[in-house]
């Protein structure tokens, strides 16, 4: 294969893959009415029992800032509760409430995010190819971008 045709053929699968994320964040937001980013709070308030905001940000892999803002919109929209955890006052316990419970179960799978999923399913040997071959992009890249890393797919 030539060069050309492989450069042609990595843009095509690079928009594949945008388009399909795309699409799926549309998705989640006709059926729920949320962005994304939200839909994947919920999904993981409702998958682990008494999760800290630092464990959303760690499995998001955003800021904890950006998850205190997700989470002051999901109380604005009475979607889930925060109360203080009796037994260590320092913590708080998030629940989902009715509300929050019907539009995650209106959710389209995968309620994370098409591209975590996808990442998720990966061989450990799989995973380091895609890495190295992220990292030979990204070497390209304009220094400028680097604070994307941390930023969700639905709010670019």
């Amino acid at each position: 294969m030539d060069s050309a045709h492989q450069q042609h053929q990595v843009l095509s699968q690079f928009r594949i893959i945008f388009g399909a994320m795309r699409k799926h964040f549309r998705q989640l937001e006709q059926k729920t009415g949320l962005p994304g980013t939200e839909v994947w709070v919920l999904h993981l308030i409702d998958k682990h029992e008494d999760i800290s905001v630092n464990e959303i940000a760690e499995a998001m892999y955003v800021h904890q800032s950006t998850v205190s803002n997700l989470l002051a919109s999901l109380l604005r929209k009475s979607l889930i509760t925060k109360e203080k955890n009796p037994r260590d006052r320092r913590v708080s316990v998030l629940r989902l409430t009715e509300e929050g419970g019907k539009r995650l179960a209106a959710a389209p799978a995968p309620r994370e995010g098409l591209l975590p999923a996808m990442i998720s399913q990966l061989t450990p040997e799989q995973l380091a190819q895609v890495d190295a071959a992220m990292s030979l992009l990204l070497e390209k890249m304009p220094l400028s971008t680097a604070d994307l890393g941390h930023s969700p797919l639905a709010t670019m």
